[in-house]
């Protein structure tokens, strides 16, 4: 994996859990520090895998300095997951790591009473009113890393709205939609605000939700969601989506235009364990004998996560969205 260009982050980490599957835990920590430096945002996450590398490596005092010393630099993270980890588990029963644990866990707690929803807006060069895409991060992500899959649309003249979750994942910094009714809520009480910051700015009946991961899944709940904050045009759910959820699809059947899925996923891709294309293909095929439009897009890589011509595929899906069918 390392002799491969890293072009997302998406990338580094699917890179690193099948390098740790491998248990090839020396190549993984030299790719975490070669890609350390460009992915800012998600230095919680990066520093807590190079803990669990260390550890499975048998470098336990390594591992207990990187603590104190993620703990001294603001990483923090929830003491039960550091304690039951199972690339931790070298440290159970260390005394020094037990204090770490609860010292780390207590500034994740006081940390997350403080933890509000976030909001990233990227508007385009074009004139207004524009189409609105809202875009929903992956789990233990946060929007600081996740914007630079979604700009192919600020590029085409999008208004791209980046929502940041309010539920805190396990490491500061990162954050989850786990709660999926208080992350519709919140998802819907920002677009209404952001309905009056940019009054007369956008186009309300050329709204598309997206999401990556259980980001995906969200997109999809909130699409569905009746009744409904926005008439969305439909969303791009990129390997994340439910199966099950259609007990509202038949409201939607006498509007028009009725709301389009484009789903995206990996296809055969080297070491990828769930098969998403698969997936997508079912979920496509619910959606065309309920008689909605649904388009699969797979691409193959060497390498699992984004591809590289992922602005590619979005553009292909905003294309979907704004031809008249």
């Amino acid at each position: 994996m390392s002799k491969f260009q890293i072009d997302n982050f998406s990338q580094l980490q699917a890179g690193y859990f099948l390098m740790c599957e491998r248990q090839a835990y020396a190549p993984a920590l030299k790719l975490i520090r070669q890609e350390y430096g460009r992915f800012p945002a998600a230095k919680s996450l990066l520093t807590r895998w190079c803990i669990g590398l260390f550890a499975q490596m048998g470098q336990e005092e390594r591992a207990l300095t990187a603590l104190d010393d993620a703990i001294s630099a603001g990483h923090y993270f929830r003491e039960e997951k550091l304690r039951h980890d199972a690339d931790l588990q070298a440290l159970r029963h260390n005394s020094r790591f037990r204090s770490l644990s609860k010292q780390s866990g207590t500034l994740y707690e006081e940390h997350r009473q403080q933890v509000r929803p976030d909001l990233l807006v990227l508007t385009p060069q074009t004139p207004p009113p524009w189409p609105v895409l809202i875009a929903l991060h992956e789990s233990m992500s946060n929007t600081a890393v996740s914007e630079a899959y979604w700009h192919t649309a600020v590029d085409e003249g999008w208004l791209v709205v980046l929502p940041q979750s309010s539920q805190l994942g396990w490491a500061t910094g990162h954050y989850v939609w786990d709660k999926t009714e208080i992350a519709l809520s919140q998802i819907q009480g920002q677009y209404a605000q952001l309905q009056q910051d940019y009054a007369l700015q956008l186009q309300t009946d050329s709204v598309v939700v997206a999401g990556y991961g259980q980001g995906g899944y969200v997109a999809q709940k909130l699409l569905e969601q009746q009744p409904s904050p926005f008439t969305a045009r439909g969303a791009i759910l990129v390997e994340g989506w439910s199966l099950d959820g259609f007990q509202h699809m038949h409201r939607f059947l006498n509007r028009s235009p009725r709301p389009r899925y484009y789903l995206l996923a990996g296809q055969n891709i080297p070491g990828q364990i769930f098969d998403h294309y698969e997936e997508a293909h079912k979920l496509s095929r619910q959606f065309a004998r309920m008689g909605f439009l649904c388009r699969v897009e797979g691409w193959k890589e060497k390498r699992v996560g984004l591809p590289a011509g992922f602005d590619k595929l979005l553009g292909r899906g905003l294309q979907f969205f704004s031809n008249e069918q």
